[in-house]
């Protein structure tokens, strides 16, 4: 449903302005953390580097990684 994914989208938007980063890092971040996640990311930019050095010195509490993740387990 739309409404469920906007919400979700505008959940994870509100969490990424109280890290002070982007959705992308947060998204990253949270990967990053997930058990067996590998994260292959690859580019020609070198500025295309900085959301993931973002989301490698992100650290989210355990509360914070189950709440994002119960936001998207449904959609």
């Amino acid at each position: 449903d739309d409404r469920t994914t906007f919400a979700a989208l505008d959940e994870c938007s509100q969490s990424a302005r109280q890290h002070g980063i982007s959705m992308a890092e947060l998204a990253l971040g949270w990967c990053g953390i997930i058990p067996m996640t590998p994260l292959r990311l690859l580019t020609r930019q070198p500025e295309h580097f900085a959301p993931i050095q973002e989301a490698i010195a992100l650290t989210l509490s355990d509360e914070e990684h189950l709440r994002l993740s119960a936001l998207f387990s449904g959609i």
